[in-house]
């Protein structure tokens, strides 16, 4: 009776290791495929923090290029005013004021007098 009552403990023990050696399989698969999956998963990091860092770098670029583009653009405002005026100062200078001494307007014998 001992050794039948033995035998049944071993069976259940046997049967015990079994199930715990599937569910140790099983975690081992589910700790491999964990693992792939963290090693993709600093790869995209890696690479998402690569081009962080590129747009990073494009976008203070673009700001220096806005800055520098703004510069010239007031530069050439000033030029186009400062032109503008050069331009209105000719013109102005270029105008010739008429005589009046042969002048339409004044009265014959005050164009002798101015003459």
């Amino acid at each position: 009776m001992r050794i039948v009552q033995l035998e049944k403990q071993l069976k259940w023990f046997k049967n015990e290791f079994k199930g715990l050696i599937k569910v140790k399989d099983r975690n081992e698969l589910s700790i491999e495929e964990k693992r792939e999956n963290l090693g993709e998963l600093k790869e995209d990091q890696n690479e998402s923090k690569d081009k962080l860092k590129a747009a990073k770098r494009q976008n203070k670029l673009m700001t220096v290029a806005l800055k520098k583009a703004e510069q010239y653009s007031v530069s050439l405002q000033m030029q186009s005013t400062r032109l503008g005026s050069d331009t209105s100062n000719a013109l102005k200078q270029a105008v010739v004021q008429p005589s009046l001494l042969l002048s339409p307007f004044l009265p014959f014998d005050q164009q002798k007098h101015a003459m």
